[in-house]
């Protein structure tokens, strides 16, 4: 009875961690005074509706290539869209010369790095990453749970 009880809290355990470990977080810089952004403004953000933040300063969203693996888990979230309808919609946007996409970057370290150099910068990032946030100049807006 005692082994099935701890084989049952070590489950809940492995099972909570794993899920707290599955979600993404979207991050500032922490001079941006932005503490909060609403599942539709970092949509129009991150498809070039806007490229400034809610209270008019620019925003420079960074994104991953469309190899890695979360880029297209955090699309899927936020937008409820494919990452080849996004790769088609931002064809489209180039096509017109109005907007570019997110600049792209291989890897969430690099994402890291990039926003807490940049104030106006705007990224995503694994939990796995949480830890280091501690020690960098970036704060958490948005938690795109998976």
């Amino acid at each position: 009875m005692k082994l099935a009880i701890k084989w049952g809290v070590l489950s809940s355990v492995l099972l909570f961690s794993a899920a707290a470990q599955a979600d993404l977080y979207v991050i500032v810089n922490k001079q941006n005074p932005i503490q909060t952004l609403s599942k539709s403004q970092l949509i129009d953000i991150y498809t070039g509706r806007y490229v400034a933040f809610p209270n008019s300063r620019e925003a420079k969203p960074v994104d991953l290539v469309a190899s890695h693996p979360l880029k297209e888990v955090f699309y899927q979230r936020t937008t409820g869209l494919s990452l080849s309808k996004i790769s088609s919609y931002w064809a489209r946007i180039k096509f017109t010369g109005r907007y570019n996409p997110p600049q792209e970057y291989q890897s969430l370290e690099e994402v890291l790095d990039y926003v807490s150099r940049t104030p106006q910068a705007i990224g995503y990032v694994d939990a796995s990453l949480l830890p280091e946030l501690k020690n960098n100049p970036v704060k958490v807006i948005y938690s795109v749970d998976l």
